[in-house]
C-alpha cells in the first residue's frame, strides 16, 4: 500500500556549470500551472473495517512558512498547525476522518453522505500526502488540490477476493467528493461481467446524484459479486470532483496472496498523456501488473514501439474498456507504453506469493512523459527518527547524456540548517545508470534508477531536463508507492517553439565566428541547445564549438575555419535546440570575399502513395508523389516531376526514391519506398448445369465471392453456389490479395420448375418442422435439400415408384432459404425454392 509519499514541489532550476555544487533557493513558478501543489484540498478516504486500528496521517510541506487547517465539516472537527519552511508538518487523525467504517458485510449502499469529506486549507501553496496506517499494513496517496481535480475519471482498483480468505468482505471501492455546491455527478459501472454494486447497479448501468460541497458518494461492489471490480468505471460531473479509488484488501495478481489495503487519488482524464515510461522494482523477481485506460475509444497501445492491444472503449469492462496485464511476462523489466490517444497507466506492486519476496500490494499512478517536471521536493512519509518503514526508495526516470551516463546537473539536495546542499546523483548513489528503456523518447535515451534515501527527512531533486520520481517502500506489509509529485496542466518544458538565435561576431575569407543563444529567456519554457552541425563534411571547412549537449547550455560559441585557403569553402551551419527548433546560415568563403546568409535547409520529402496497402496488382496504377515547390526532382527511375505514375508493371519488388533540389543546387534524398507488384489470377470459368448450380475450378489459396447483378451475395464464398433468383451471376476469385472476375452467367430460376406432364407438389411453403413432397416417378428417386452455398443438407432416397407421398423432417436445419431438387434416375423432376421458418 502506499504510505506517505515523497512530496513534490516543482521549482525553477537556474542554468549552471554541470560540475558545480551549490545552494539554491527554489522557485515555485512551474507549479503555478495545475499540479499537486495548492491551497485547498477536498477528498475522502475509502472506508476500512471498524475493527482495524486506523491512523490517518496527513503530511504537509511548503517552501515558505505558512499555516494549515484541517476541517471535518460534518463531524465538528477543526485543527490548525503551522508549517515551517522545508519541514514536514504532521497531522494525525483517526477513524472519524473516514466517510464511514463498517463491520463484516455491512458496507453501505451508494448514497450521498453529507459533509463527509476532509478539507485542508493553507494560506500559501503546500504539498499534501495522506497515509492510511492500519493494524498490520499501510497505504497512502499524493493529494491533488481543488484546482487540479477534474470532471471525468476512469478509476482503477482490484477485484474483491473475499472467497480466498473467508470472513469479512474485501470490496473494490471508490469515493467521489464534491468541491462545489449543486454538482451533478454520474457513475457508470465498469469492472467485469460479475460486478454489481452494493446498491444493485450492474455493468453498464449509470446512476446520478446531486452533491453539495463536502458531500461524498462511496461506491463498492456487493459481497455477493464474487471478484467484482470497480476498475473501468467512469465518473463524470458538471463541476470538478475528487476521486479516490482502492480496495479494502486486494490481491495482486488477483489469485495470489497476500492481500493489502490499497488506495490512490485518481487523476482526471484531462491530465493524461500518450507516453508512459514504467519503472521496475529491481529487487522483485517479476514485473508489476498494470491497468491501462484510454480517454477515447479505439486506442492502439504499443509496448516498446510494437503493437500490443487496442482499447475499444473509454472505460467499461476488462478487454474492451481497459487492459490488465503484466508489464513483462518473461522478466522484471522497465517498459515504454505509447498510444495514439491520451491514456493512463496504474502500477500494482505484486504480493509476496508472486515471487516469494516479503512485500505487499500497493497501487501507484504512472505519470505520463508529457507531465514530467524539472524539480521535486520530497519528504519521507515518516518523521526523523520514526522506524515504521525499513527503507525509503525513489525510482528516478530520467534522460541519459549522449554518452549514456547520468547528467552532471542531475542532483539531489538535502536541507541542512535551512539551506539546500546539492550533490550529483552519480556522486551520491553511484554512476550505474539503472535499467535503460528500449526505445528513445524525443531522440533521447531514458533510464530508471532506484536510489535509497539515507534517512528520514526532506530532499530536493533537480535537473535541467524533465524527469519523473516515484517514492515507495516495498517491505513486508508496511508499504507505500506513489508519484513523488506530478504536473496536471500543460508542461511548459515542452512548449519551446522558438529557434536558437545565432550572431556573427567576425567574418573573414578564412574564419567566421560568433555566438548562438537559445530562446526564450524563460527557463521554464526554453529547452536549451542541442547541437551545432556543419554540412557537407567535405565543404573545405571545419567547425569548432564549446557546446556540450549534456550540459543544457543556453549560449555557446562557435567558429567555422577554412581548411585549404587556396580553395573556396561552401558550407551550411545549423543550430538546433532540444525541442527540434533550428536556424541555419549558408557560409561561402572565397579568396577575398565571404558571405553569410540565412538559409532554410531542405526538408527531406516524404513519398505518398495513392494505394496505401504494401502491394498492388498487375493492371493497377499507383501514383507516387512528393510536395511541389522544390526547384527540381530526380526519381530513381529517371523521372523528373513531383508525381510519378506507375502502371503496367511486371510482377516483382521494386524500390523507388527521389532526390529534390533547391535553387542553390543543394539536395536531399527521400527514404526508399518499396513497391510489390503481384500477379492477377487467371479469369475464372463458371460451370452451369442448366438448372441452378454454378461452380468454378478449385485452386489452392483462393477465396471466392459470388455476385448477383454485380453485387456481392452475403455468405456465397464457396466454389459452388446454388442460384435462388433470376439474374446475372459471376464469381470473383482472390489469390494473394489480387482478384479477377468471371464472365456473367444468366440463370433463370422458377418458383416451380418441373418436367412436362409431371406435377410436383411440395407443402407447406414456408415450412417449419416438416415438408410433404408428392410427385410421380417411374424409377427410384432422390429428394435433396440444398442451402444457398450449394451444400446438400438433406438427401432422402425413395425406393417407391409411381405415386410418391413423402414426409421429410426439417426441424434440425437452420432457418433460411433452400432449394428442393428431385431426381428420378438421372432426370431432374423439379427444382423449387422453399423457406424454412
Amino acid at each position: 500500500m502506499k504510505t506517505t509519499r515523497h512530496i513534490l514541489i516543482a521549482f525553477v532550476v537556474s542554468i549552471f556549470c554541470a560540475s558545480q555544487l551549490y545552494a539554491q533557493i527554489p522557485n515555485l513558478e512551474q507549479l503555478r500551472v495545475p499540479s499537486n501543489m495548492g491551497k485547498n484540498f477536498v477528498f475522502a478516504i475509502p472506508p476500512v473495517y471498524e475493527e482495524d486500528t486506523v491512523e490517518i496521517n496527513l503530511y504537509a510541506l511548503s517552501d515558505i512558512d505558512t499555516r494549515v487547517s484541517v476541517d471535518l465539516v460534518g463531524r465538528g472537527y477543526t485543527f490548525s498547525r503551522s508549517v515551517k519552511k522545508n519541514k514536514i508538518s504532521f497531522i494525525k487523525l483517526g477513524n472519524f476522518a473516514l466517510p464511514f467504517s463498517f463491520k463484516q458485510n455491512s458496507f453501505l449502499p451508494e448514497q450521498v453522505l453529507s459533509f463527509s469529506s476532509i478539507e485542508v486549507t493553507s494560506a500559501e501553496p503546500i504539498v499534501l500526502y495522506c497515509l492510511v496506517k492500519l493494524r498490520n499494513n499501510s497505504e497512502g496517496f499524493l493529494c491533488l488540490p481543488v484546482e487540479s481535480v477534474g470532471n471525468r475519471y476512469i478509476v482503477a482498483s482490484m477485484p474483491d477476493m473475499t472467497w480466498m480468505y473467508g470472513g469479512d468482505s474485501k470490496p473494490s471501492v471508490i469515493t467521489i467528493s464534491a468541491t462545489q455546491d449543486n454538482t451533478k455527478v454520474s457513475y457508470t459501472v465498469g469492472g467485469n461481467a460479475v460486478t454489481t454494486t452494493v446498491g444493485g447497479l450492474k455493468v453498464g448501468q449509470t446512476k446520478t446524484w446531486i452533491l453539495n460541497k463536502y458531500d461524498v458518494v462511496v461506491i463498492a461492489n456487493s459481497k455477493d459479486s464474487k471478484e467484482g471490480d470497480m476498475t473501468g468505471s467512469v465518473v463524470s460531473s458538471d463541476k470538478p470532483v475528487s476521486v479516490v479509488s482502492g480496495n479494502v484488501c486486494a490481491n495482486v495478481p488477483t489469485t495470489l496472496r497476500y492481500c493489502n489495503y490499497i488506495t490512490e487519488m485518481e487523476r482526471p482524464t484531462s491530465s493524461w498523456g500518450m507516453i508512459h515510461l514504467i519503472p521496475n522494482i529491481p529487487f522483485r523477481k517479476n514485473s508489476a501488473m498494470v491497468k491501462i485506460f484510454s480517454a477515447e475509444g479505439n486506442c492502439q497501445i504499443l509496448k516498446n514501439g510494437s503493437p500490443n492491444k487496442v482499447i475499444q472503449k473509454s472505460g467499461g469492462v476488462e478487454g474492451t474498456g481497459y487492459i490488465y496485464e503484466r508489464v513483462n511476462a518473461n522478466k522484471n523489466s522497465v517498459m515504454v507504453y505509447t498510444s495514439n490517444k491520451p491514456t493512463s497507466v496504474t502500477f500494482f506492486n505484486p504480493g509476496s506469493e508472486d515471487d516469494n519476496y516479503p512485500s505487499a500490494p500497493f497501487q501507484m499512478n504512472i505519470i505520463p512523459f508529457e507531465k514530467f517536471s524539472r524539480n521535486y521536493l520530497l519528504s519521507t512519509p515518516a518523521l526523523p527518527g520514526n522506524t515504521t518503514f525499513k527503507h525509503h526508495y525513489v525510482s528516478l526516470v530520467y534522460r541519459l547524456t549522449s554518452n549514456n551516463t547520468i547528467p552532471n546537473d542531475f542532483q539531489i539536495g538535502r536541507i541542512v540548517a535551512d539551506t539546500i546542499q546539492w550533490q550529483g546523483i552519480a556522486n551520491t548513489f553511484g554512476a550505474a545508470t539503472g535499467d535503460t528503456f528500449a526505445i528513445k523518447i524525443q531522440d533521447g535515451t531514458y533510464a530508471a534508477k532506484m536510489i535509497e534515501l539515507p534517512e528520514n527527512g526532506v530532499y530536493y531533486l533537480q535537473s535541467s531536463s524533465p524527469f519523473m520520481a516515484y517514492s515507495f517502500c516495498g517491505d513486508s506489509t508496511l508499504v507505500y508507492g506513489m508519484p513523488s509529485g506530478c504536473l496536471i496542466g500543460e508542461n511548459p518544458a515542452f512548449k519551446d517553439t522558438i529557434p536558437p538565435v545565432p550572431t556573427v561576431t567576425e567574418s573573414t575569407p578564412v574564419v567566421v565566428r560568433g555566438t548562438v543563444t537559445d530562446e526564450p529567456d524563460d527557463v521554464l519554457v526554453r529547452s536549451n541547445l542541442s547541437s551545432i552541425t556543419l554540412s557537407p563534411t567535405n565543404g573545405n571547412a571545419v567547425l569548432v564549438t564549446n557546446l556540450v549537449k549534456s550540459d543544457n547550455m543556453q549560449t555557446a560559441n562557435w567558429r567555422v575555419e577554412r581548411i585549404d585557403t587556396t580553395q573556396p569553402a561552401q558550407v551550411t551551419i545549423t543550430f538546433t535546440d532540444k525541442n527540434g527548433n533550428s536556424t541555419s546560415f549558408k557560409i561561402v568563403m572565397n579568396s577575398t570575399t565571404v558571405t553569410v546568409t540565412p538559409y532554410k535547409p531542405l526538408v527531406k520529402p516524404i513519398i505518398q502513395r495513392s494505394i496505401t496497402r504494401s502491394y498492388f496488382c498487375q493492371g493497377e496504377t499507383v501514383v507516387l508523389s512528393v510536395p511541389s515547390g522544390y526547384a527540381s526532382y530526380t526519381w530513381s527511375n529517371g523521372a523528373n516531376a513531383p508525381v510519378l505514375m506507375l502502371s503496367n508493371q511486371q510482377a516483382g519488388t521494386f524500390t523507388y526514391n527521389v532526390v529534390v533540389y533547391d535553387i542553390n543546387g543543394d539536395s536531399v534524398r527521400s527514404d526508399d519506398v518499396v513497391i510489390e507488384v503481384r500477379v492477377i489470377p487467371a479469369t475464372p470459368l463458371v460451370t452451369y448445369n442448366g438448372s441452378t448450380i454454378l461452380s468454378t475450378k478449385e485452386v489452392s489459396g483462393t477465396t471466392y465471392q459470388w455476385q448477383l447483378n454485380n453485387t456481392d451475395i452475403p455468405g456465397a464464398t464457396d466454389r459452388v453456389y446454388a442460384a435462388l433468383f433470376n439474374g446475372k451471376y459471376r464469381v470473383k476469385i482472390t489469390v494473394n490479395g489480387c482478384s479477377s472476375i468471371s464472365a456473367e452467367q444468366y440463370v433463370l430460376v422458377s418458383s416451380v420448375e418441373q418436367t412436362e406432364g409431371n406435377m410436383v407438389v411440395i407443402s407447406p411453403n414456408p415450412m417449419s418442422t416438416a415438408m410433404l413432397v408428392q410427385y410421380q416417378s417411374e424409377a427410384t428417386s432422390t429428394i435433396e435439400l440444398v442451402n444457398t452455398l450449394g451444400m446438400v443438407v438433406i438427401a432422402v432416397p425413395v425406393s417407391e415408384t409411381g405415386s410418391v407421398h413423402k414426409e421429410i423432417s426439417i426441424a434440425e436445419i437452420p432457418k433460411g432459404t433452400y432449394l428442393v431438387r428431385i431426381y428420378s434416375g438421372s432426370t431432374i423432376l423439379t427444382t423449387q425454392k422453399l423457406i424454412k421458418e
